[in-house]
């Protein structure tokens, strides 16, 4: 599920991973710029560089970190709670409401939680509230609608329960 998935590599789910001190040089080799976050832990933001076409491209080597993760869909997988076709089905759902195009993100991969952030950034403004006029505001006001979508999906789906983001 993992391989046709990637919310947690293209900043959906997270914004960073933090590395263990011992795995640092092996995410260091794997190209990954490994900083210090404001709680004092170490590791690389989201979107990972490693994030391509849809998939990690240092699989099945990718950092301990990230092999050790298990979003809760794959937990609810792992336990047989839920079957494969359904847990992909619930995978396209979440792209689909990320990119607001089901088949543009099937065709080039090309979705991440930046691209969503900076189109909602420009639909709003904190003075004012929802920017634009006629089919421009409907179509900024149906964005604020899928993001909120979006982040009440990966809450019921894929975050642990409680977390928000």
């Amino acid at each position: 599920m993992c391989l046709a998935c990637g919310l947690c590599c293209n900043g959906v789910l997270h914004t960073q991973v933090q590395v263990a001190p011992e795995h640092l040089p092996l995410v260091s080799r794997l190209g990954l710029t490994v900083e210090e976050f404001d709680d004092h832990s170490v590791g690389f933001r989201q979107p990972c560089v490693l994030y391509e076409r849809n998939r990690c491209s240092a699989y099945p080597h990718h950092p301990p970190a990230c092999k050790a993760y298990r979003c809760a869909l794959l937990r609810r997988y792992e336990a047989g709670d839920v079957t494969l076709d359904d847990g992909l089905a619930i995978v396209d759902r979440a792209k689909e409401l990320l990119t607001g195009d089901v088949e543009h993100q099937h065709t080039t991969g090309a979705f991440s939680w930046d691209s969503l952030r900076r189109d909602l950034a420009q639909c709003w403004d904190s003075e004012h509230g929802l920017l634009g006029s006629g089919a421009l505001r409907g179509a900024n006001a149906a964005l604020m609608i899928r993001a909120a979508a979006l982040h009440l999906f990966l809450q019921r789906h894929f975050w642990p329960a409680g977390k928000t983001k």
